[in-house]
C-alpha cells in the first residue's frame, strides 16, 4: 500500500471540487492536526526518563506506509449513553430531541461545566448528541406526529473550510489553517437540505465569538464574518452537520493519537476500554464512542503496530437495522425502504447525511412505524438502531515495543449509583462528595479494600 497523496474529504464527498486549490488545504490541515499529534505524544514521552526517545506508534500516512497494513472497522451505538446512564429511558429519549444552550451545564455529566460563558454564546444552541452522529425531528404540527428525522454524522471543520474559514490547530488555542473556500455553494447546500429559506447572513458571526483558554487569556473560537457552526439553521431551525462541541474531526485525530501511548496503574498495563479514557485523560468516560476509540486503537498499540486512522478520516454512519421494525398492518420495513442516504457512500458504509421518512401515498407516518411492537415517539429510538463507525488502519505489527505512561489523571465513581463516573480529572484531585475513585484493583472498583460504611476504602 503506497503512501497517500493527499488526505481526502470524508466519504469522499465531491464539495471541495469546484474550489481551485481546496482539496490541497484540507489535506493540509488534517496532515497538520496528525503531526501535532504526534509532537503531542513525543512531548509526553520525552517528559519521562523511561520513555524518554520513544517513537510514536501513531502516524501521517501522506508521510509513510507501513507494510502488512489491515484495516480494522471500529464501531458503536448512535444513541448518546451519555444520557441513557444518566436518566434512564424515556427520560433520555425526551431529552435527545432537545436543544441545549452553550452557556448551560452539560446534560449527564456529574461535576461538569458549560462549553462557554458569557455573550453571544448564550444565545446558541447545540443538541446533547455526543456519538458523532445528530437528528432532528420534523412533527405536523397538528398532530404531533414524526413526518421526518434526518441524521448527519458531517464534521463542523468541512462547513467552516467549504466557507473559506481559518481553522484552529489540535489544541484550539489559535486559527492555523486557511482555506479558500465558496460561501455560495454553502448557501447552496443549505437551501437544498435545510430550506428554501436561508439567507446568507443567518449563517455568518456578526462579532468575533470568544472564549478563555486554559492560561485564562481570550481565545476567538470564530472570527466576525466567519461561518457560524451554531447559526439557527443547524440548530433551532435545521440540521445540516455536527454541532454538540465535542463532534469534531480534529477530537477524532488527537483521540486516536493519544490512544496509541499504552498506560500503566503501578506496574499494571490498563487495558480495559472505561479505565484507559480514565487514565489517560482522553475523551468522555460515560460516551459509547470515545472508550471503544480508544480500546480498539490500544489494543492494536499493545501489538506494536504503525497506527492511523485510514482515509478518508471522518465518522460515519455505517448502517441502519430494522429488525423487529413493522409497517401498521404488521409487514416487516427493510432499510432502504424509508431510510434514504442523502450525503456519503452508501456502498462503503460511510455515510453522513440521511433521512427517515414515509412516502405521503403509503397513508401513514414515521410514528406509525412500530420498533419490537412500539411506536416511535422519539428519534433516539431510531438512533439506537444505527451503528456509527470509524476506520482504523494498522501496520507491521511487532515494530513497537514502548513502554507504558503512567495514568495521567482518574475518574471518580458515585457509591450510590455505580454506573456513574466523573469526566477525568488530575490524579491527585479528591474526588467529589459521595464519589470514589474508579478502576483501582485489576478484580474490579472496589475489590480487595476493607467494608466503611456504604463506601469501600483502599
Amino acid at each position: 500500500m503506497s503512501t497517500l497523496k493527499l488526505f481526502n474529504p470524508p466519504a469522499n464527498m465531491t464539495d471541495f471540487d469546484g474550489i481551485p486549490g481546496q482539496l490541497e488545504q484540507w489535506s493540509a490541515a488534517v496532515s497538520g492536526w496528525i503531526d501535532e499529534s504526534i509532537d503531542s505524544e513525543l512531548e509526553a514521552f520525552n517528559a519521562n526518563p523511561e520513555t524518554r526517545g520513544q517513537k510514536c506508534q501513531f502516524f501521517n500516512a501522506t508521510k509513510m506506509m507501513p507494510d502488512g497494513v489491515l484495516l480494522q472497522d471500529i464501531i458503536w451505538n448512535a444513541f448518546p449513553k451519555t444520557l441513557r446512564l444518566a436518566y434512564g429511558l424515556p427520560a433520555a429519549y425526551r431529552l435527545a430531541d432537545e436543544l441545549v444552550s452553550l452557556t448551560a451545564p452539560r446534560p449527564g455529566l456529574p461535576t461538569s461545566t458549560p462549553f462557554y460563558t458569557g455573550e453571544p454564546w448564550a444565545n446558541l444552541y447545540y443538541r446533547p448528541l455526543d456519538e458523532y452522529c445528530e437528528w432532528r425531528l420534523d412533527r405536523d404540527p397538528h398532530t404531533g406526529k414524526i413526518l421526518k428525522i434526518t441524521f448527519t454524522s458531517e464534521p463542523p471543520e468541512y462547513w467552516q473550510a467549504m466557507h473559506g474559514d481559518t481553522l484552529q490547530n489540535i489544541a484550539g488555542s489559535k486559527l492555523k489553517y486557511q482555506f479558500r473556500g465558496d460561501p455560495k455553494l454553502v448557501l447552496s447546500l443549505y437551501r437544498e437540505y435545510v430550506s428554501p429559506y436561508v439567507q446568507y447572513e443567518d449563517l455568518i458571526c456578526h462579532e468575533d465569538f470568544v472564549s478563555v483558554g486554559d492560561d485564562g487569556e481570550p481565545v476567538v473560537v470564530y472570527q466576525k464574518g466567519a461561518y457560524n457552526p451554531y447559526n439557527k439553521w443547524n440548530s433551532t431551525h435545521g440540521i445540516m452537520h455536527l454541532g454538540q462541541p465535542n463532534n469534531t474531526i480534529s477530537a477524532e485525530i488527537k483521540l486516536g493519537a493519544d490512544a496509541t501511548i499504552l498506560r500503566r496503574k503501578g506496574t499494571r498495563l490498563v487495558t480495559v476500554a472505561d479505565a484507559l479514557v480514565c487514565c489517560a485523560g482522553y475523551g468522555g468516560t460515560s460516551r459509547s464512542s470515545d472508550p471503544t476509540i480508544g480500546g480498539s486503537v490500544n489494543a492494536l498499540a499493545r501489538l506494536g503496530a504503525y497506527i492511523t486512522i485510514d482515509d478518508p478520516i471522518g465518522l460515519y454512519m455505517h448502517d441502519l437495522n430494522t429488525e423487529g421494525w413493522t409497517k401498521p398492518n404488521g409487514e416487516p420495513i427493510h432499510p432502504d425502504e424509508y431510510f434514504k442516504v442523502l450525503r456519503g457512500n452508501k456502498a462503503k458504509g460511510q455515510i453522513e447525511r440521511a433521512e427517515l421518512s414515509v412516502p405521503e401515498k403509503e397513508g401513514f407516518t414515521v410514528s406509525d412505524i412500530r420498533i419490537g411492537g412500539v411506536p416511535i415517539r422519539f428519534g433516539g429510538q431510531v438512533a439506537e438502531h444505527i451503528n456509527i463507525k470509524l476506520t482504523g488502519l494498522a501496520g507491521a505489527i511487532g515494530t513497537f515495543d514502548n513502554k507504558a505512561l503512567p495514568c495521567a489523571t482518574k475518574c471518580c465513581i458515585k457509591c450510590q449509583d455505580p454506573t456513574t463516573l466523573t469526566r477525568v480529572i488530575d490524579k491527585a484531585s479528591p474526588c467529589p462528595d459521595g464519589y470514589h475513585e474508579a478502576f483501582q484493583h485489576d478484580q474490579g472498583t472496589f475489590a480487595g479494600t476493607e467494608q466503611k460504611g456504604n463506601i469501600r476504602a483502599s
